[in-house]
């Protein structure tokens, strides 16, 4: 009994593009994308009891990536979304080799 909740869950969300307007989907679309953002940053933080370093910015750096090839390039979602990734990854990779690399000085010598 238990399932068959889960089960119209997912029936409702995968058939909601189908009946919903243009308008609703995006919104949908929105609140997912910070509700995973905000668990993810939950993951971070909370459990974890990391300090978010520029968490945000990744986002941001994915979604820039994603509205230039979509609007300069011309390409669509599909294509868009797993190259923003990779290209979020690797600058990722950039900014996590650098760091790892930096030392501690002290600021004011005595």
């Amino acid at each position: 009994m238990k399932n068959a909740g889960w089960v119209a869950l997912a029936a409702a969300l995968l058939g909601f593009p189908l009946v919903g307007g243009e308008y609703y989907i995006n919104l949908t679309s929105q609140i997912f994308i910070a509700a995973i953002f905000a668990a993810s940053l939950n993951l971070l933080v909370g459990y974890g009891g990391l300090p978010s370093l520029g968490h945000a910015s990744w986002l941001g750096l994915a979604a820039y990536i994603s509205a230039w090839m979509s609007l300069k390039l011309g390409l669509g979602h599909w294509a868009t979304a797993p190259a923003a990734l990779l290209g979020t990854t690797l600058i990722a990779c950039a900014f996590g080799w650098i760091s790892l690399r930096a030392t501690a000085t002290t600021a004011c010598a005595d």
